[in-house]
């Protein structure tokens, strides 16, 4: 095993983060729409760009919130990648809506725009944009197919706190966007999420699903609670302010790692340039000849105290969308066999992907090249099993 620890705390935080809490304790506002929970939705809103930003109890609840707030339900098809959290399908679902997956990019793993026209029919309503790892999708062309199509396109931006595309932040880019803040991403209250929009109809109606059904007129139409409480706000008002060094930090180094790791033909290093990456996740891929390689490259690293993990499973292979799953089929009504989808490359970054956490890239130079080092072990040690 290498000699220096590379691991980072996280999350990170101090006596700003907990003299914040304490306020909030003995200022008797603990919850329902507080001034804490409001001022963090505000300077969220300004730091990406937005006129308006919600501060829920999930990033999964928000992306419901959103989809529900767009009129998107039973009968309805939504297009997303399945190399993503289940979370993001299951959302999809609990809206009544169906998932129609489309195949992701390389080496990206974002949704790959020419997939979309394929997959559209009279049910599509929405295109949902996961940007896995933190690398933006290509926004571009996926916001003007889904205008040619009069469809939504909502940011599943839970990776992507920083992350850029064109100039813009992610979550100003598409129709309305979605921030997870649970505990490992790159600001985080333990639990919590951030739903934000430019739209003003879709504020209003996303915040009357999240606030109870209340509306702004003062009726009562359908609604949940999914408020953010107090305690979560304070804490990611005060994770939001360090976020920017953080990122500037985990960028360096990421720079620094794939310039170390370059000379490794076996995998396929992230792609950093042309646009803003928030280093959530270090994705790499292994070259479909080295695919084999993966899970021992991944122990031989672990052990010299680096942690390194796969990346997703391809979800349209799991249980919980089986056809004989029948909580998924009540739910939404499809009759689609996900089995059969066919998504090749979503399949070959199921089998080839690995991840470093982002924390990692918090750490210092030479915590970088105790990585690599790492790496040339793996391959030292393992590189002749293609």
């Amino acid at each position: 095993m290498l000699s220096s620890t590379v691991d980072r705390p996280w999350p990170v935080w101090d006596q700003k983060e907990e003299q914040a809490l304490r306020d909030t304790v003995f200022s008797g506002k603990w919850g329902t729409l507080g001034p804490s929970a409001m001022r963090l939705a505000s300077e969220f809103a300004g730091y990406i760009g937005v006129k308006h930003a919600i501060a829920v109890t999930s990033g999964t609840v928000g992306l419901e919130i959103i989809l529900r707030g767009l009129g998107i339900g039973y009968g309805d098809e939504v297009i997303v990648t399945a190399y993503t959290f289940a979370a993001t399908v299951s959302a999809i679902a609990m809206t009544g809506a169906t998932p129609v997956f489309a195949d992701i990019a390389l080496p990206s793993c974002n949704l790959d725009p020419g997939e979309l026209e394929a997959h559209i029919t009279e049910k599509t309503k929405a295109v949902v944009a996961v940007h896995v790892a933190g690398q933006p999708c290509d926004m571009g062309v996926i916001c003007r197919t889904a205008k040619k199509h009069g469809l939504y396109v909502v940011e599943d931006a839970s990776h992507a706190h920083g992350s850029e595309y064109g100039g813009k932040k992610t979550g100003a880019l598409g129709d309305a966007a979605v921030f997870s803040c649970q505990n490992s991403k790159n600001i985080t209250c333990g639990e919590g999420g951030l739903v934000v929009t430019d739209d003003e109809a879709i504020f209003a109606q996303c915040w009357r699903y999240h606030d109870s059904g209340r509306q702004f007129d003062g009726q009562t139409g359908l609604g949940t609670n999914a408020r953010m409480t107090e305690f979560q706000a304070c804490v990611l008002s005060k994770q939001l302010g360090r976020m920017p060094g953080q990122l500037e930090k985990r960028t360096a180094n990421a720079l620094h790692l794939i310039d170390r790791l370059s000379e490794i033909r076996e995998i396929v290093l992230p792609e950093h340039s042309g646009f803003v990456h928030s280093w959530f996740l270090f994705q790499i891929l292994f070259k479909p000849e080295y695919m084999g390689l993966r899970d021992d490259w991944i122990k031989t690293i672990n052990e010299n105290g680096v942690p390194a993990s796969r990346g997703y499973p391809n979800l349209a292979r799991e249980g919980f969308l089986a056809a004989d799953n029948r909580y998924f089929r009540k739910t939404t009504g499809a009759k689609l066999d996900y089995a059969a989808v066919a998504l090749p490359n979503t399949d070959l970054a199921a089998r080839s992907a690995m991840w470093l956490p982002g924390r990692l890239f918090l750490g210092e130079t030479e915590h970088m090249d105790a990585i690599a080092e790492a790496f040339y072990q793996a391959k030292k040690a393992k590189g002749a099993k293609a």
